[in-house]
């Protein structure tokens, strides 16, 4: 009978599947014959060890022994390869320990590594990456450096993750309280503006301070930057006829008929010991000081910033009477640093001549920068005089990047307590240490 050739394929794929699990099955039960030939081979081997009995049957024993001997050679060899392998796997542990070791050293170096560079200050700016320095390399980058703005290269200056400066914050000088002056003059940031206080030696001093927008015409006694500027005098500064005012110490004077008695007043010249580099001549013996007006800021320079400057205008009624009489109501800008006269007190506002700033000074109502005082009490009209300075500059240059000094605003009445005076404060600014600074204080000319 001929089969198909379909039936005859699967019959041959059946017969070779039925072949390999036959085989399969063999090497399984070879495989469970020596395990229990192994297991029967070390029962015997104890119980050769073990049993005095099975030395009667000495030649079976012997040939059973040379096997036996045979088989504990093997066995110890086992041992020893089990012992080697135990020992290779041991040092494998103990490599790979060790390997763990070594790994953990270097992580720990680089954990010990990046915490001393988080923590070391490498551009000695007095700021590590941990405080905030946003570049270790660079020693004028760092929290306390002021932004400047550069639109070829901007750089975050200030480490705050924005490359924009700081906002005017004039319009926050609500009051004539320190903080408030202070702000009319752009000094709000807390960074670089430590304190603010007035000192007054008046009875009722609190009139002689202000804030304003404006003053007058509205185009000139306005202010240099923002929107207000500070105002400090002898007498109230919202006074429209500085001549008519009377003592702000609550001093009383001799009236015509002898009826009143006198207080003089008791107060030294504020004077500083220096003028610039130059120790200060001694003002005239004798003058009453009155009326003395300051704002004391106590500043920190950034870290970026090697001066400053402000602008101001010194206003006074003296004008023109006093002229040339030796003693007039006077303004310092006192700086106190110890890298400067030995932390002496420098007056560092003063005129091309030296002279104080003053109605004696050139320049106290100069043709060449003209003001138009009118309409507000400082005008030099025919009946009621007085006259400025016009807006003026002063910048000094201050090599103390990151350290504390004190600049006090200070002006009084001299020689008598009844001709006012008046300084207008504004637009402090911190001078970037690319820019060259001059010593100087000189006239703006205004557009």
């Amino acid at each position: 009978m001929t089969l198909h050739p379909t039936t005859h394929f699967f019959m041959r794929v059946l017969a070779n599947a039925f072949l390999m699990i036959l085989s399969m099955m063999f090497v399984v039960g070879c495989s469970n014959v020596a395990e229990k030939s192994d297991s029967a081979e070390n029962t015997d081997d104890k119980d050769n060890d073990g049993d005095a009995k099975d030395h009667d049957r000495e030649t079976t024993d012997a040939d059973d022994n040379d096997d036996d001997d045979g088989d504990d050679g093997d066995d110890d060899d086992d041992d020893d390869d089990e012992t080697s392998d135990s020992d290779d796997s041991d040092d494998s542990d103990d490599s790979d320990d060790s390997d763990d070791e070594d790994d953990i050293d270097v992580d720990d170096k680089k954990d010990s590594d990046t915490s001393l560079l988080i923590h070391s200050d490498m551009d000695g700016d007095g700021f590590t990456p941990a405080e905030g320095d946003c570049d270790d390399s660079a020693p004028l980058i760092n929290p306390l450096a002021l932004e400047i703005i550069e639109e070829a290269d901007p750089v975050d200056n200030d480490c705050d993750g924005s490359f924009a400066t700081r906002s005017a914050c004039d319009l926050e000088a609500s009051g004539n309280d320190a903080l408030s002056l202070a702000a009319a003059m752009n000094l709000c940031d807390e960074r670089f503006l430590i304190g603010a206080k007035r000192v007054f030696s008046a009875e009722k001093g609190d009139v002689a301070y202000a804030t304003a927008e404006y003053l007058g015409s509205n185009t000139c006694l306005v202010p240099r930057e923002g929107a207000r500027m500070a105002l400090m005098g002898t007498g109230p500064v919202d006074s429209s006829n500085p001549n008519n005012n009377m003592p702000i110490d609550g001093l009383t004077f001799i009236d015509d008929n002898g009826v009143s008695s006198v207080l003089k007043p008791d107060f030294d010249d504020p004077q500083p010991l220096y003028q610039a580099n130059t120790p200060s001549t001694p003002g005239m013996e004798d003058v009453d000081i009155c009326d003395v007006s300051q704002l004391q800021l106590t500043l920190r320079a950034p870290s970026n910033a090697a001066g400053f400057s402000f602008d101001f205008v010194f206003a006074s009624s003296e004008y023109d009477e006093w002229i040339d009489q030796g003693f007039n109501d006077t303004f310092y800008a006192i700086l106190e640093f110890d890298g400067l006269n030995d932390g002496a007190t420098t007056n560092i506002s003063f005129d091309s001549n030296d002279n104080e700033i003053e109605v004696d000074s050139n320049f106290f109502e100069n043709a060449e920068f003209t003001c138009d005082e009118s309409g507000s009490g400082w005008s030099p009209t025919v009946t009621d005089k007085a006259g400025s300075t016009g807006w003026l500059r002063t910048s000094w240059r201050l090599n103390a990047p990151g350290k504390p000094f004190t600049l006090t605003f200070s002006i009084h009445d001299e020689g008598d307590c009844l001709w006012d005076s008046a300084v207008f404060l504004d637009n402090f600014q911190w001078i970037t240490d690319d820019v060259e600074i001059i010593p100087e204080t000189k006239p703006i000319i205004l557009e």
